[in-house]
């Protein structure tokens, strides 16, 4: 799971970003069967931010970026890394939800 995480973040530096949605979805699934909430919650994260620079999805990025913010919270005290990362999380899903209505919103041409 980390070697897909690593290699799903250097294609994502690349701007290869099919690839590397593929990888970081392979990684969620695999997290989600019991992995570290931390590590989880950054698989999401690193979905959620590969969804939204594809511009496909709004729901989707919503979706997974909302796990992400669920899992850093989970059984974790809200230490300052924590409680900071929580925030920049929060931050982004109403970024990625204010897009999505502009999106929606946005008269066609």
């Amino acid at each position: 799971l980390n070697a897909l995480h690593y290699l799903g973040f250097l294609l994502w530096k690349k701007h290869e970003d099919a690839a590397a949605e593929a990888d970081f979805r392979r990684e969620l699934e695999g997290r989600r069967l019991g992995n570290s909430p931390w590590s989880t919650a950054n698989a999401a994260y690193m979905l959620s931010n590969t969804l939204n620079r594809q511009n496909k999805s709004p729901a989707d990025a919503i979706e997974f970026a909302e796990l992400a913010l669920e899992e850093y919270t989970r059984d974790a005290p809200l230490h300052d890394i924590e409680g900071k990362r929580a925030q920049e999380i929060r931050e982004y899903i109403q970024q990625l939800k204010d897009k999505a209505s502009a999106d929606v919103h946005k008269p066609s041409q």
